[in-house]
């Protein structure tokens, strides 16, 4: 069974008064098990082909399915796209009204991410007011806030948390580290 499918997929972003094909009509399936590399000149959509198998952007036309699940069921993709990290509901409107993204969609989204998807930043992205372990413990709490889909760690006490937390730090090598800030941390240990 195919974890990810791309089918017909196309991005499209205005740029200026002209439109800019930054992916067109892209199919591809990865299947479990499978390793998978994006590459081309730069310029060529690599970086939107993966915000879009992350879910961090949305096609402007095609579907995405993530381990048997359309991601995009009964939206109008023509009709919709994100701008400036918001939903516009008419992307040629002058004025671009943007709304809210439909709740129904965004919750099967949010499920998506927290159950389906690990996604490494070129940038850490790491809370710097945070130590090591605080930013661990962070996405383990955003995981346990039960969205659609169950994380295996909802239904952890306190402790087994706190154990599954430092279980992780202990992973990558970080033991030592776990009461420092992000700023304290060489490049390669912020990446872990």
């Amino acid at each position: 069974m195919s974890v990810i499918t791309l089918t017909n997929i196309r991005k499209t972003y205005p740029l200026g008064k002209q439109e800019v094909v930054a992916v067109k009509d892209a199919s591809f399936s990865i299947e479990k098990g499978e390793f998978a590399a994006v590459s081309g000149p730069s310029g060529s959509g690599k970086s939107t082909i993966l915000n879009m198998i992350g879910l961090i952007d949305i096609p402007s036309a095609g579907s995405i399915n993530i381990n048997g699940i359309d991601v995009y069921k009964g939206v109008n993709l023509e009709d919709a796209q994100v701008q400036d990290g918001r939903w516009a509901s008419d992307p040629k409107d002058k004025k671009k009204r943007r709304t809210s993204i439909p709740s129904k969609l965004d919750k099967r989204i949010t499920g998506l991410r927290r159950s389906h998807i690990g996604f490494i930043f070129q940038t850490f992205n790491l809370i710097p007011v945070l130590n090591v372990y605080e930013n661990v413990e962070f996405q383990l709490l955003l995981n346990s806030k039960g969205q659609d889909a169950k994380c295996p760690v909802d239904d952890f006490s306190k402790k087994q948390k706190e154990e599954w937390v430092n279980y992780l730090i202990e992973r990558v090598g970080l033991s030592d580290w776990r009461t420092h800030k992000p700023s304290e941390l060489s490049g390669g240990q912020r990446q872990r």
